[in-house]
């Protein structure tokens, strides 16, 4: 009777064993582009981040999505960063959405925050630091004007990481679809450590960077007297 309940419980305790390997396995990495993302610098908060986020429809298009800001849906926070894709994308329609953030200090992403993906349209999940604490609460908010929601979410781990966060950034990639058809969209929330809300703010290429600079310098140029 002895031996058979030793075998139950050695039975039990494998049993559990698998299944925290199993939860222990890290999220399947996928090859990805982050050349059509947006970055994003935050202000206003205890610490601040940089964001670097693309939000697009599959395969990837030839024009990455719209960026602009949006009535968020407290008075007390700041404009939200929206990325729209517009298009008659039909239900079953794939998006990829990939997300990348940085601070000072090493950062995480639990994989058990954005396994799941969204409940409902909001996806609320903690960015931590190399000593395990919240740093960064992050609220995605996927709608569509049609009123659908995200289906058939799968995350992954994006490789490379973000290239413009440098070595310290925790990024998540995910493939879903929409139950809708219409134009679709992601809004993006940010709070530091004491939950204050932080400004983000598009921060822009390198290349239109060069050519502001060059339109300065050429409006410079022409206001210069000159010589009868």
């Amino acid at each position: 009777m002895r031996m058979r309940i030793e075998r139950i419980l050695a039975g039990v305790l494998l049993f559990f064993a698998v299944i925290n390997v199993t939860w222990a396995l890290p999220a399947e990495e996928i090859k990805v582009d982050w050349g059509k993302s947006f970055v994003l610098a935050g202000s206003g908060g205890l610490e601040n981040p940089v964001l670097q986020v693309a939000f697009n429809p599959q395969p990837e298009p030839p024009v990455v999505g719209v960026l602009s800001y949006g009535k968020p849906p407290d008075p007390a926070y700041p404009p939200d960063p929206i990325i729209t894709n517009s298009g008659d994308f039909g239900k079953g329609s794939l998006f990829r959405l990939l997300f990348g953030i940085s601070s000072d200090s090493g950062l995480a992403i639990p994989e058990e925050g954005v396994a799941g993906g969204p409940v409902g349209s909001l996806m609320d999940f903690n960015v931590l630091d190399d000593l395990g604490a919240v740093m960064f609460s992050v609220q995605l908010e996927l709608t569509t004007s049609g009123g659908g929601t995200s289906i058939d979410w799968v995350a992954f781990n994006p490789q490379p990481e973000p290239p413009k966060l440098g070595e310290n950034a925790a990024a998540f990639g995910a493939d879903f679809s929409f139950d809708s058809f219409s134009d679709v969209f992601l809004a993006i929330r940010v709070m530091d450590s004491r939950g204050t809300p932080i400004t983000l703010t598009q921060v822009p290429a390198p290349a239109s960077i060069l050519l502001l600079s060059l339109g300065l310098a050429v409006l410079g140029w022409s206001r210069l007297p000159r010589k009868s």
